[in-house]
């Protein structure tokens, strides 16, 4: 299976960088118009029973706001976050969402997640194709919306409060990318859209670093 997942990201690395997406690790590729915000295709491949399962979806990166979740992490003595396919380039994404998905919110298109699986190199290409075909089309809409830091600040806090633990951390990030000022009342408010361990100890560790500097 390696082989195959080796020649599936050549070819779509190929395909990728036609459309104006460079491939920083295998299974992402990503482009930036300002350098602050990057947009892009974020693929995982996983074997089972013989066949090669793609996962593709959309992400949204912010690598200045990254930088600030990094540097508190690794003061929180937990790197964790930092493991799966990822690139030091942009970091981890800060809106992630599956290309099906996508498809089917903004388009209808009632496409399954195993619509893009191969089970043999022949299979390869017209596996590719699509997925770049679903990934332009979703993405013209999903992508258009996010403008810059603000906008993917409002989408976090909008379409991911109730639906993932980072959501109040890439928040707080973010907030901070945008106004490195911003009150610790603010950053309060913030840490409470999803109430965690995790995000309390993030909040508190961000806020002794704050004040250091402040």
């Amino acid at each position: 299976m390696s082989d195959l997942i080796e020649d599936y990201d050549r070819k779509l690395e190929i395909l990728m960088s036609v459309e104006g997406f460079e491939r920083l690790v295998p299974g992402l590729y990503t482009s930036s118009i300002d350098g602050v915000i990057w947009k892009g295709l974020a693929v995982s491949f996983q074997a089972r029973l013989g066949e090669l399962s793609i996962l593709p979806a959309l992400g949204v990166y912010c690598p200045a706001a990254y930088r600030i979740i990094k540097s508190v992490f690794r003061k929180m003595g937990n790197k964790g976050f930092e493991t799966g396919a990822m690139s030091q380039r942009v970091g981890v994404p800060f809106l992630i969402k599956p290309l099906n998905y996508a498809l089917n919110d903004l388009h209808g298109d009632q496409r399954s997640s195993v619509d893009y699986n191969i089970n043999s190199i022949i299979e390869v290409d017209d596996s590719v194709r699509i997925l770049i075909r679903d990934f332009l089309f979703a993405g013209m809409g999903f992508f258009s919306r996010i403008i810059d830091v603000t906008h993917l600040l409002e989408f976090v806090i909008s379409e991911q409060s109730h639906k993932h633990p980072s959501a109040s951390i890439n928040a707080m990030a973010l907030s901070l990318k945008i106004d490195p000022n911003i009150s610790l009342d603010r950053l309060d408010s913030l840490r409470s859209l999803y109430p965690s361990t995790l995000t309390d100890r993030f909040y508190q560790f961000l806020v002794l670093e704050l004040k250091s500097k402040r």
